[in-house]
């Protein structure tokens, strides 16, 4: 645990510094060191098993970004001919917006989401 200044130790400093005027020189830290807790094993231990099982989920979400990039080099767009590219609603129920892997609409740079017929 790092050597840092608590809340709780700045104002016991300041309470115990004398009401006469001038500036008093404190050792900040070791008055972290005083108040400072003993350091517990289980959360150690915690702490090295939240950092295996966070490097494992980061594995994971590299390995899940490859294998939509992947997915996305063999699938083919969308031919242009099946894109409704009217936004009259004339075909409102006929059409759908175009989606990724995930099922999560694509927006192109213009802002509108390309609709299917």
């Amino acid at each position: 645990m790092s050597a840092r200044l608590t809340r709780r130790a700045a104002l016991g400093a300041i309470a115990s510094i004398p009401a006469i005027g001038g500036a008093v020189a404190l050792p900040v830290a070791s008055i972290a060191e005083q108040t400072r807790p003993e350091e517990n094993p289980s959360l150690l231990t915690l702490d090295a098993k939240f950092r295996e099982v966070f490097d494992a989920y980061l594995a994971a979400d590299r390995h899940k970004t490859a294998t939509i990039e992947a997915f996305a080099a063999l699938i083919p767009p969308v031919p242009d001919d099946l894109i409704y590219a009217r936004r009259d609603g004339l075909c409102s129920g006929l059409t759908r917006d175009e989606r990724n892997f995930e099922g999560n609409t694509i927006y192109p740079p213009q802002g509108f989401a390309r609709r299917i017929y």
